[in-house]
């Protein structure tokens, strides 16, 4: 659990939930670039500094830290999301699904052109070189809304043994992806739509990770007993700015 809080100790730590970014923002979860941008210009502004999950794991925490997450994996965080972070050296965390990346491809690897909504490896790549981004596990195939399971959630009445294995090969399956494609191993797993159970954190802590993030609102209290493992976010909708995200913090704090 996260550390209570104590003023002479601990460290204040909102995390923002992404999702898509286009030229106008359409529908709750999508953004216009100009929102972003302002947002981006908000954390310059009054001295917020962008840390990554390994930031965090590491106790490399600035004064006044902020973690900016995008997840699924749409494609314009490479052509929108990736221009503009570098313009205001800010790092971000992107939470990718394995089947959203691989849906780009044909069977012989070569790029399939009629799906083109979702980021590549090539574009994830790009990306993690540029030392701005940092990539985490979101499910391989986890995150569909045909499936009958929600998000990493048991199914009512399933054996226990047999759910465990399907979220480990699940998670493992695109940790293997991303270590063929890109060489690199991830230390963090974003929930699915935040569903999860004690059982799937139990699941992710034997499989290595160090943290993981939730769709659970509500800013995190980082002290030196802290784990990471129910890290909190704010949904950053077209309704509720930044500014007035961090402004609440603040207050509540």
């Amino acid at each position: 659990m996260l550390g209570a809080k104590n003023a002479e100790k601990t460290v204040t730590l909102p995390i923002l939930m992404y999702h898509c970014i286009k030229d106008k923002s359409s529908g709750a979860y999508i953004l216009s670039h100009k929102e972003l941008e302002n947002d981006l210009k908000f954390i310059s502004e009054n001295n917020y500094t962008a840390i990554t999950v390994k930031d965090l794991i590491d106790n490399n925490l600035p004064e006044k830290p902020i973690m900016l997450t995008f997840d699924d994996g749409c494609k314009t965080i490479f052509t929108t999301v990736f221009p503009l972070i570098q313009k205001y050296n800010v790092k971000i965390v992107v939470a990718v699904v394995g089947s959203f990346l691989d849906i780009n491809y044909n069977a012989d690897g070569t790029i399939n052109p009629d799906y083109q909504s979702t980021l590549n490896y090539e574009e994830l790549k790009t990306m993690h070189n540029s030392g701005l981004v940092e990539i985490i596990n979101h499910s391989y195939n986890m995150h569909s809304y045909k499936n009958t399971r929600k998000g990493l959630k048991n199914k009512t009445g399933e054996n226990l043994e047999t759910y465990k294995k399907l979220v480990a090969e699940d998670l493992s399956k695109l940790e293997n992806r991303l270590n063929e494609k890109l060489g690199i191993t991830t230390n963090a797993v974003a929930y699915p739509f935040g569903y999860h159970t004690k059982t799937s954190n139990q699941i992710i802590k034997e499989l290595g990770y160090k943290a993981v993030l939730t769709c659970t609102e509500g800013v995190n209290y980082i002290d030196s007993d802290s784990e990471f493992f129910v890290l909190k976010r704010f949904n950053r909708t077209n309704k509720k700015p930044l500014s007035k995200i961090l402004t609440t913090v603040l207050v509540n704090k």
